[in-house]
């Protein structure tokens, strides 16, 4: 949930001296550095506190944040050259229509906490107006889609997606949604901190009734039913680890067959009101969730539930929107999600929330300013090269794979030689001229337009060719990603800094650091997920039987590896929830290192009194530190693919012979594994 510090104050400060508050400059950002080390660890102790020790004692998390790494050094110190380009924008000397007016108008807007404050409640009486319309199960199903379309999530969720098994077609995908809490486990779990949560909730829940200006022990009942309901979805769920397997969220019929299987639901009408002309879908639609929509055509079918349905979707309108009211909404919302959840301590400064509003509407615009900027094409080319090396490294390692046979490597080869590289932006922008957006409206008005456009433009790909050209991530985005249905890796420019990349450091780091990151995302094409798909992006076994059974005992060692992990008090890694990332992890690591040997002449002098083998290791680890709060890592162990920055900063090289050679590791030091324990993979 984003946070909000609201700021009152006049109007007319707002219109100057707002757009111009200081807050803390940018930092010349560092990779590795030896100040960041602590050598009073031996690196067959702790190898992650060894590199990192100094750092993770210097930067505990900030109160404003449940996490503090390299990720979100890079993203802070993004957000300041983006604020400069939203604070030009507002001046209201754009042209009228223009991205830099919509971006400009929409920061604007967010920034004007004086009309918020006065709005109050106001803004979403229109919206539950129309909910409390509703006297029928087809005025039902025209509230759900009215609010899907206002990026309200409920009930379910669809949305526009290749097909798996026909990666040149684009379908409807649908899937369980609308459930508020993170996570199934947290309605039906019995521990004391699932237990404690659902309390929180009730009373969170009720609060936030209150302000609507509702009576406590009325909200107080709402917020009981609203759980009990909620709680009915989360029975019906698909567990997360599930969710994982691309075998089991494909299930493909026609339009027919849905509408027959789910009876009690009217999707003729719902697709007349989501404006979809359904005879589009002649392609098919997977459900992702079977035995979800089954429970939902059984809830469709059951008598006076009209008026839970209603409170559930007045609900979910508040707590998706409580960041475009007024400062008692955005405070109670904080409460409960940052602070109790996550444990953040205090809210963001107003305009770092403004701005991710922006980016949650616009962002490839925003972006695309950004890159003229802050973007070199130098770093661009230098990391393609890597690209390049890295690619090239994987091939002829699987070509050395003694567990895979010659008809499995040539659907690799096919497979590797079809990546697509998409590096800093988009060569083609997205077009925004159809978004209104304009200072005259109320935030939520904008943001909700925002919400409704991005909608359609997802939508409106069903039954056309597949833009293989389009990004799924913005310029400034500090991250990277692999699409199997695109089989596509992608590399913003917002991650192309240190301490991943600095085009004037040693290819030892530079290796270690963004060439792990590429690895690590091509490796997600050959990942226990992305090795289902071939080639062309479709979800097809390309491995003989014998190669699969290979794979998945080498995958079931990473599972038990990392299951072995104690993150915070008895709670363990999950291995089979974090197992792709885990793959990507060990191979990337692996690939990259061997790219970089190819780089080196022979005659590299030490730095900082590492040879380059040693400062690749290095590298790597430094881009995993990460401090986290205790709740947001209870968080992350329940719901991230990912494991923590602590594990990933060294778990996977202690599998990987030429680091225990690098730093004179001996079998018995406490980090290292036994070696009928270790996994290679690639």
């Amino acid at each position: 949930m984003r946070t909000l510090l609201l700021l009152l104050i006049p109007l007319l400060v707002i219109n100057t001296s707002v757009f111009c508050q200081q807050d803390e400059k940018p930092k010349q950002l560092k990779g590795f550095s030896v100040e960041f080390m602590d050598q009073s660890i031996k690196p067959g102790d702790d190898f992650y506190k060894y590199v990192n020790g100094t750092w993770l004692k210097n930067n505990p998390v900030p109160p404003e944040y449940s996490r503090w790494g390299a990720f979100s050094e890079i993203t802070k110190n993004n957000d300041y050259i983006i604020k400069s380009i939203l604070e030009e924008s507002a001046s209201g000397i754009a042209t009228q229509g223009s991205n830099q007016q919509k971006i400009g108008d929409l920061y604007f807007t967010a920034m004007d906490t004086v009309r918020i404050e006065n709005e109050k409640f106001n803004p979403l009486i229109p919206y539950f107006n129309k909910i409390d319309a509703v006297k029928s199960k087809d005025d039902l199903i025209k509230a759900i889609a009215y609010l899907q379309m206002n990026g309200v999530g409920n009930s379910f969720g669809v949305f526009a997606g290749q097909d798996d098994k026909n990666s040149s077609n684009v379908i409807p995908n649908f899937y369980q949604g609308g459930i508020t809490l993170f996570d199934r486990d947290y309605y039906l779990k019995e521990d004391d901190r699932s237990k404690d949560i659902r309390q929180k909730y009730v009373e969170h829940t009720a609060k936030m009734f209150t302000l609507t200006g509702i009576d406590a022990a009325t909200s107080k009942n709402y917020a009981e039913r609203i759980l009990a309901f909620e709680t009915e979805w989360a029975k019906n769920f698909m567990p997360r680890v599930s969710m994982r397997n691309p075998d089991s969220t494909y299930h493909k019929f026609t339009i027919e067959e849905f509408i027959s299987m789910t009876p009690n639901i009217n999707w003729k009408l719902y697709f007349i009101e989501t404006a979809a002309d359904y005879s589009i879908f002649n392609n098919g639609i997977n459900v992702g969730t079977p035995r979800f929509f089954a429970f939902l055509n059984d809830k469709f079918a059951q008598e006076n539930v009209i008026d839970d349905w209603k409170l559930y979707l007045k609900w979910r309108l508040i707590t998706s929107t409580a960041d475009y009211l007024s400062s008692d909404f955005v405070n109670e919302d904080f409460d409960f999600f940052s602070r109790y959840i996550s444990g953040v301590q205090v809210q963001q400064p107003r305009w770092r929330d403004a701005l991710g509003m922006v980016n949650g509407t616009m962002a490839e615009a925003l972006g695309k300013v950004y890159v003229d900027k802050a973007f070199s094409p130098e770093a661009k080319q230098k990391v393609n090269d890597m690209v390049k090396n890295i690619l090239e490294t994987l091939k002829e390692s699987i070509a050395g794979l003694d567990w895979m046979s010659d008809a499995t490597k040539q659907q690799a080869y096919r497979k590797l030689g079809s990546f697509r590289v998409k590096m800093g932006y988009p060569d083609k922008w997205k077009d925004f001229s159809a978004l209104e957006i304009n200072r005259s409206n109320s935030l939520l008005e904008n943001m909700l337009n925002g919400r409704r456009f991005n909608y359609k433009r997802n939508m409106n790909k069903i039954g056309k060719p597949v833009d293989r050209e389009e990004w799924g991530m913005f310029p400034h985005l500090v991250n990277a990603s692999y699409n199997p249905a695109k089989n596509d890796i992608t590399f913003p420019a917002g991650i192309l800094q240190p301490p991943f990349f600095d085009p004037n450091a040693d290819d030892a780091l530079n290796y270690g650091g963004i060439g792990g990151v590429i690895g690590h995302e091509i490796t997600h094409g050959f990942d226990d997920a992305g090795r289902k798909y071939d080639a062309d992006g479709n979800l097809k076994d390309w491995w003989t039987e014998e190669d699969a059974k290979n794979y998945n005992k080498r995958a079931d060692m990473v599972v038990e590896q990392f299951n072995g992990y104690v993150a915070i008090d008895t709670l363990t890694v999950n291995g089979e929830l974090t197992l792709g990332e885990n793959i990507a992890d060990l191979g990337g690591m692996a690939i990259a290192y061997k790219a970089f040997l190819k780089t080196l002449k022979g005659n590299e002098p030490k730095i900082d009194g590492f040879t380059p083998q040693q400062r690749f290791f290095l590298g790597w680890a430094t881009v995993w530190r990460d401090n986290m709060t205790d709740q947001e890592q209870r968080l992350r162990l329940k719901t991230d693919s990912h494991s923590p920055g602590k594990f990933r900063g060294f778990a996977n090289l202690t599998n990987f012979q030429p680091f225990y050679e690098a730093f004179n590791i001996k079998d018995t030091d406490p980090i290292a594994r036994p070696k009928d324990k270790r996994v290679v993979i690639w």
